[in-house]
């Protein structure tokens, strides 16, 4: 899990349900993913345009989204 998807869960978790939006989904992931691809960002790790980022491919990204909710969703 890197730092960021870290820190979102975090602050997910300490929200609550006041705001659900800032929750990470995999909807969202592959959502934001798509984006970058559209946009032409160059991936550092391979130095080519695709889905992946820092050279984890785009199913890992929206697995640990689905983690992170996972999480969220059976905090107390």
């Amino acid at each position: 899990m890197t730092s960021d998807e870290y820190y979102n869960a975090h602050v997910t978790q300490m929200l609550g349900d006041r705001k659900p939006d800032l929750q990470r989904t995999p909807e969202r992931e592959a959502l934001l993913l798509g984006m970058i691809l559209r946009a032409g960002l160059i991936n550092s790790a391979h130095g080519i345009i695709d889905d992946s980022v820092d050279g984890f491919p785009r199913d890992s990204h929206i697995g640990i989204a689905e983690l992170c909710r996972e999480i969220v969703t059976r905090a107390p």
